[in-house]
């Protein structure tokens, strides 16, 4: 969660929350829609990030949409869907942002018969037949072994790409998950003094198998000469798919 206080909390919620897709509807969460507008110092730090050319990415997964909605709802409330790009497990709507499924350009065939899959087939199904797709929400496990996370390694290089392919006049690429909480004001200084011209990758560290990576759940901010090393006209074309499963 976002917040650490054992206290319980006041939820505010968009106008357009009340006219959130199905798949929003289908959380359990209460709600009353905001009436409160955006302080003077918030709309400079808003216009600030935009000047910046960053551009926010959320992963999150259709089994988590109540996570989503409360960071939509709360910390990001004020943003446009300019501002931000949303990817999960399932496409769908959420108020007037397009939640894009990350896993659409993965293999049909490993789609369909991979056992890490499994779960995003019955996210499908349950779509299909208008269930509850809150039910397929598992709880937390001792070796992380829940079928969501299997399937959610998968997600991040195809929605590197993705992003790349919507925004890439981009200066900054800020990822991050729904339980994260990003402080704009020093995010917004702290990239003010970078350049973005630059291959830049910022993140918490951690290591797996002696290569050190930034932890996702904390952040990672990627700037646009990162990604065009990676992703640009120099590159093979379809790094996503190009000899791997995800």
């Amino acid at each position: 969660m976002i917040f650490s206080s054992r206290k319980k909390i006041s939820l505010v919620r968009p106008k357009w929350f009340n006219r959130c897709s199905d798949v929003c509807q289908a959380t359990s969460l209460s709600y009353s829609p905001s009436s409160l507008a955006p302080s003077s110092t918030f709309i400079l730090l808003i216009a600030r990030l935009r000047s910046s050319g960053r551009i926010l990415i959320i992963k999150t997964g259709a089994q988590e949409v109540s996570h989503l909605s409360i960071q939509i709802g709360t910390t990001l409330r004020y943003l446009d869907p300019l501002d931000l790009l949303i990817f999960s497990d399932l496409q769908y709507s959420l108020g007037p942002f397009l939640i894009h499924d990350a896993l659409r350009n993965v293999d049909q065939a490993l789609k369909e018969t991979d056992p890490d899959f499994a779960i995003y087939r019955d996210i499908r199904r349950y779509q299909r037949t208008g269930q509850d797709i809150s039910d397929l929400k598992e709880e937390r496990a001792k070796d992380d072994n829940r079928a969501g996370w299997k399937l959610d390694k998968y997600k991040f290089i195809h929605m590197v790409e993705q992003t790349f392919e919507m925004r890439p006049g981009s200066k900054w690429y800020v990822f991050v998950e729904t339980d994260s909480y990003v402080v704009w004001s020093n995010l917004a200084e702290w990239l003010s003094r970078l350049d973005s011209t630059k291959p830049i990758y910022l993140g918490a560290p951690i290591m797996l198998g002696g290569q050190a990576f930034a932890h996702s759940g904390s952040g990672y901010v990627l700037s646009n000469a990162a990604m065009n090393k990676l992703l640009g006209p120099d590159q093979p074309q379809g790094l996503a798919a190009s000899g791997t499963r995800g």
